[in-house]
């Protein structure tokens, strides 16, 4: 619609639930299409949408990334479940990240604490005497029928966690392809802490910079300004936006959190608020938007990140 020349723009979620609970509470293709329009009538400044194939394409590969991410986190606690149900606490003992190659290599041979102790030698072999001394004290559990469903269970949990784990290492490819070529995800990766999938994952949800009148106006559309609330004769305070891009501000959070690792000038900012009597989350929310204001200039004027040294600064905060 953009390469035919059509003016189109964002609707939040939010907006077009409120217009369509306003006129009917039926729910079908055509009457959800006529609210739309009405929605684009009644809220006339709506932002236009500006984006391009490649920030599409990054927005697109963050979204399936971060999807596999949720399922191999979901599988894995499953299985943890599973192997806690076969081999009870000491799984744990045997092989402290399960979702290794190793880990689930051994799993999907002995899925049960019976499977391993009926290839004793073979098992031996694999995780060590003194390991295989704790399961030989632990015993079998001689529930046949029981164990065998959760043989199948904890197989199908890994299988699941392999094929997960290959699409994962296909989309990082990907993403480190577009990474070379994109300039603003170059821009980005000047920054420190800021790896291939974040700063595609910022850029792709940013879109075109140039939608954006200025740092405030991304800080609000990543819900990290807050909004103007004011009742009656009360004082005038902050509140949390409802309608902001999700996926962004968590993105900026996750750069705060990196950041405030392993940049000085990050830690004397977050000090700084700290000291001015900001909570943890607070200070961390405020670095946040710090860094959508560096970021925001780095994409308008085509910067690359400058460092600044603010160690001496940053011990005088902690000091105080």
């Amino acid at each position: 619609m953009l390469k035919r020349g059509f003016r189109v723009k964002e609707v939040n979620p939010q907006i077009s639930k409120r217009v369509r609970e306003i006129f009917t509470e039926q729910h079908e293709d055509r009457t959800d299409a006529e609210l739309l329009a009405k929605t684009l009538l009644i809220h006339k400044n709506l932002p236009l949408l500006r984006t391009n194939e490649e920030k599409a394409s990054l927005k697109k590969l963050a979204k399936i990334r971060r999807n596999i991410v949720l399922l191999k986190t979901k599988y894995t606690n499953q299985l943890h479940i599973a192997l806690t149900e076969g081999y009870g606490s000491l799984y744990k003992q045997i092989f402290s990240d399960i979702s290794s190659k190793k880990a689930l290599s051994f799993f999907e041979k002995y899925p049960t604490i019976d499977e391993a102790l009926n290839h004793y030698h073979k098992v031996k072999e694999e995780i060590g005497e003194k390991k295989m001394a704790l399961l030989k004290k632990a015993g079998k559990w001689e529930l046949t029928k029981y164990l065998a469903v959760l043989n199948l269970e904890t197989k199908s949990y890994i299988k699941t966690i392999k094929t997960l784990k290959e699409e994962l290492e296909e989309i990082d490819k990907a993403i480190k392809e577009i990474a070379k070529e994109d300039p603003d995800v170059k821009l980005l990766r000047t920054m420190p802490g800021m790896g291939d999938y974040l700063s595609c994952q910022i850029v792709g949800e940013i879109g075109e910079i140039e939608k954006f009148k200025n740092s405030d106006k991304l800080a609000a559309y990543s819900g990290l300004a807050p909004v103007r609330w004011q009742s009656g004769k009360g004082k005038e305070r902050g509140r949390c936006r409802k309608r902001y891009s999700r996926r962004l501000k968590n993105a900026f959070c996750l750069l705060a959190f990196t950041q405030l690792r392993i940049n000085p000038e990050s830690k004397a900012y977050y000090y700084r608020k700290r000291n001015q009597g900001k909570t943890h989350w607070q200070a961390i929310i405020c670095l946040a938007r710090q860094l959508s204001r560096i970021i925001y200039a780095m994409l308008k004027k085509k910067q690359t990140y400058l460092k600044k040294q603010s160690q001496g600064e940053l011990e005088t905060f902690k000091k105080n």
